[in-house]
C-alpha cells in the first residue's frame, strides 16, 4: 500500500474496513504512506497497524486507549452507578451492533509495532483523559516518550 495516502478520519471502525478497499488501488505507488487520525480516528490509525505492514508512519491525536475505558469516562460523574452504566453500554454495543468494546483497543495494537508513531494529546483534554496517552505510551515499543508532558 505504498503511496501518498493520508487518512484523516474520526469515523472509526468503518475506516478500518475502508483500508482493505483502498489498499489494492494504491499498491503500485512507491511514496511513503502516512496515517493521521484525531480522536476515534487516532485510535483507528493505531489499530490499522495490526492489519497491514504498509503504513510507514502514524500520527495519532487524542486517541483513546480502549473503547471500554471511554464508556467509563462517559459516566464518570454518575457516582456509584458509573461502572454499571458503562457495562450496560458495552452490552448494548455488543447486542445492537456486534461490537465488543473491550476488543476495540489501540493499546493492544501498539505492542510490538515497528512503525514510527507520533502520539499527540493535551493534558487538559476534557473528552479523552491524558491517562489514555500515558497508557498508550507505556505499552508501545515505538512511541518516543521523551517529550510526554
Amino acid at each position: 500500500m505504498k503511496g501518498k495516502v493520508i487518512v484523516v478520519t474520526s469515523i472509526g471502525l468503518m475506516c478500518l474496513m475502508a483500508l482493505s478497499v483502498v489498499a489494492p488501488v494504491v499498491s503500485a505507488a512507491t511514496a511513503p504512506s502516512w496515517n493521521y487520525g484525531f480522536s476515534m480516528g487516532g485510535a483507528v490509525a493505531l489499530m490499522a497497524l495490526e492489519r497491514t505492514d504498509d503504513i510507514d508512519a502514524v500520527v495519532s491525536e487524542s486517541s483513546y486507549a480502549r473503547l471500554s475505558m471511554m464508556a467509563e469516562e462517559l459516566y464518570r460523574n454518575f457516582g456509584p452507578v458509573a461502572r454499571p452504566f458503562a457495562r450496560m453500554t458495552g452490552w448494548l454495543a455488543h447486542v445492537a451492533i456486534g461490537v465488543d468494546m473491550d476488543a476495540v483497543a489501540p493499546v493492544e495494537s501498539v505492542v510490538g509495532i515497528t512503525t514510527p508513531v507520533l502520539l499527540v494529546h493535551a493534558q487538559a483534554d476534557k473528552v479523552i483523559p491524558f491517562s489514555h496517552a500515558e497508557l498508550l505510551d507505556r505499552k508501545s515499543t515505538r512511541l518516543n516518550s521523551s517529550h510526554m508532558s
